[in-house]
């Protein structure tokens, strides 16, 4: 998996809480504002069924009073009849008011002759037999061929005995007029149904339901034990919240629900939900598309330079280089890397130097060795003598060897030196002066090779290839910041000596290498009286022994 592709993770895990945060916000957004739809919904149809309940008990009264009135008690049709026009005059709310007999022939009201028959009514018969008020259902009235939802009071005797019934009829349009009245809830509904579902009264719409049936599908709430509130759609394809009130409550043998527009009540959550899914979706998109360009040009692109850095490295390139640099961590490793190939490549050339220091020291310790055979030889008396002499040239020239190339610890100049030295077999012909100094294990393998070097070729050219000749070696301290240590090797007595025309490994590593690799500069000078070599460099050097040696 990539870099970016991993950010791009981290980012999500990052967003992920706040988004299922945003989310949970606005599902109970949702829910609460469906639970107060709900509430809403259950109050618009208490509020229907209480209107309706106050409509009845007035009718109920009204019956009761003609009931009770003396014309129908005394059976004088004649003023029951005038008594109830003037009745029906003050109550717009009823197609018709009548009084029939125990045969059920009217005998006091509209159209009364000539004689009509209800026997075939069943809110009739319920009176009869029941001795209390009747809620009957939907039917065309018969004396004003409207909608009517028929209304029926017994006239019940001392002995308990009915004698007539008082019938009335609610004319469903004014009750639907009332329902407009009162209002529904936005884009909601008020319905009302006898206990058969068949609708008595609606708003809006009532032209279209009101003799029509519930649909099947919820005529269930009809007979619910108590009032609830469902979601569901309208028979005029409305998505509303229905809060029902059953026939078991009252108005008994009544059904009444009152819906809320969904569309109306959830508009504002969902808009609210909806914008702030859209803040956060936008938020999110903009940190993808952030962290897709930041990864690219701050993550992908560095450890691009840096793989292809590497490669290079790999590949044998020392030149190459990520060009990194900062405080940030590509910065640093940039830094790192660039650093290890600069020394892996300081390491490679300090190397092939060595091998050839290593090679150039094989040919002339080849030489050395020549010489001190022939001057072992020379002044050895038998064999055994020259093995031991010989013997102990070569485990000086080893010794000399090891320490300058060992690479431990601070070494002593003056030791560094006469190991060195030590090997050529030239007794008194070399003077060392200079204080006490210790020199880095680094600057004693330079320092080592250049004295090999110089007492190579003095030995092969220089004073050293003359009877008479003589080195004088010195070193001293030069004051400034840093404090420097000059190193000179001064030849004299010996033969002249021209420079070259070209130089050789041994005169690169004497001017070029050796002052340079401490940090200095070295020169090598050709004079009359002989070779002199100047070497310094600052660092690389203490007056103080190492704790090791102290100690």
């Amino acid at each position: 998996m990539q870099l970016t592709q991993r950010l791009g993770w981290i980012i999500a895990a990052a967003v992920a809480p706040i988004v299922l945060i945003d989310l949970y916000n606005a599902y109970s957004l949702i829910e609460q504002e469906r639970a107060k739809t709900h509430r809403l919904a259950l109050d618009y149809g208490r509020n229907a069924a209480w209107e309706m309940q106050r409509i009845l008990d007035g009718l109920q009264g009204v019956l009761q009073t003609v009931a009770l009135s003396p014309s129908v008690r005394s059976q004088n049709w004649e003023v029951c009849e005038r008594f109830l026009q003037d009745v029906l005059a003050k109550l717009p709310q009823l197609t018709s008011l009548a009084v029939a007999d125990q045969g059920a022939v009217v005998r006091c009201g509209p159209g009364s002759a000539p004689p009509v028959s209800v026997a075939d009514r069943p809110y009739f018969q319920q009176a009869l037999s029941g001795r209390s008020f009747v809620v009957g259902e939907y039917t065309i009235g018969r004396f004003s061929n409207r909608p009517v939802l028929p209304l029926a009071m017994p006239v019940v005797t001392p002995g308990n005995k009915v004698e007539q019934v008082v019938i009335a009829a609610i004319d469903l349009q004014w009750l639907s007029a009332i329902l407009a009245e009162r209002g529904a809830a936005p884009e909601g509904s008020i319905t009302m149904a006898d206990r058969q579902g068949t609708i008595i009264a609606r708003q809006p719409l009532p032209e279209r339901f009101i003799g029509t049936r519930i649909p099947d599908a919820f005529l269930h709430l009809l007979h619910e034990p108590a009032e609830g509130s469902i979601e569901l759609t309208s028979q005029d394809g409305t998505e509303r919240v229905l809060g029902y009130e059953p026939l078991s409550v009252p108005p008994y043998d009544i059904y009444v629900s009152a819906g809320v527009g969904v569309d109306y009540s959830y508009a504002g959550v969902y808009a609210a939900a909806f914008r702030s899914l859209l803040v956060i979706g936008l938020a999110v998109s903009v940190a993808i598309l952030a962290s897709t360009l930041f990864g690219r040009r701050f993550i992908a692109q560095p450890v691009s330079r840096l793989v292809a850095t590497a490669q290079l490295w790999r590949a044998g390139d020392l030149k190459a280089k990520s060009g990194l640099s900062g405080r940030d961590e590509f910065g640093t490793l940039g830094e790192v890397l660039d650093g290890a190939i600069d020394q892996a490549r300081r390491r490679e050339e300090r190397i092939t130097m060595l091998m050839r220091e290593v090679t150039h020291r094989v040919k002339n310790q080849m030489a050395v060795m020549l010489s001190m055979a022939r001057q072992v030889g020379r002044n050895a008396l038998t064999v055994e003598q020259f093995q031991k002499a010989f013997s102990d040239r070569i485990m000086a020239m080893s010794r000399s060897h090891d320490l300058v190339f060992s690479g431990g610890e601070d070494a002593r100049l003056a030791v560094l030196i006469l190991s060195q030295l030590e090997p050529f077999a030239i007794g008194t012909r070399v003077s060392l002066c200079g204080p006490e100094v210790w020199i880095t294990a680094q600057s004693a393998q330079h320092i080592g090779m250049a004295m090999h070097e110089l007492a190579t070729n003095a030995l092969k050219y220089g004073a050293w290839s003359s009877p008479a000749g003589r080195v004088d070696v010195t070193w001293s301290t030069v004051d400034g910041e840093p404090k420097a240590l000059r190193i000179v090797w001064k030849e004299h007595g010996g033969p002249n000596v021209l420079p070259r025309a070209s130089m050789g490994f041994g005169s690169t590593v004497l001017e070029s290498v050796v002052g340079p690799a401490l940090g200095g500069w070295s020169e090598l000078t050709f004079e009359a009286t002989g070779v002199r070599w100047t070497c310094e460099f600052a660092g690389h050097f203490t007056s103080t022994p190492p704790a090791s040696k102290a100690a």
